[in-house]
């Protein structure tokens, strides 16, 4: 993934939650809705990841920042 500034980072989804690799110790929860994985992270934000035919959608939303209404950031890739 990228995060808002575009630089990569991994997030790792587990039985046990998840984990974003990016040495500043963040870590969230996640829960899957219809096909998009929703992670919380202890900094306030959430990511959503979504399949959408061959490809996956991250969408990145602030901290306070409904998740109905438009994201922060969006980008697409292909797996």
């Amino acid at each position: 993934m990228k995060d808002t500034a575009g630089q990569p980072f991994e997030i790792t989804l587990s039985v046990a939650g998840s984990e974003g690799d990016r040495g500043e110790g963040m870590v969230g929860t996640w829960k899957e809705e219809g096909n998009t994985a929703v992670v919380t992270w202890n900094t306030g934000w959430t990511t959503k990841i979504a399949k959408e035919g061959d490809q996956y959608k991250k969408t990145a939303y602030g901290k306070d920042q409904p998740l109905d209404g438009p994201p922060t950031t969006a980008r697409t890739r292909k797996r």
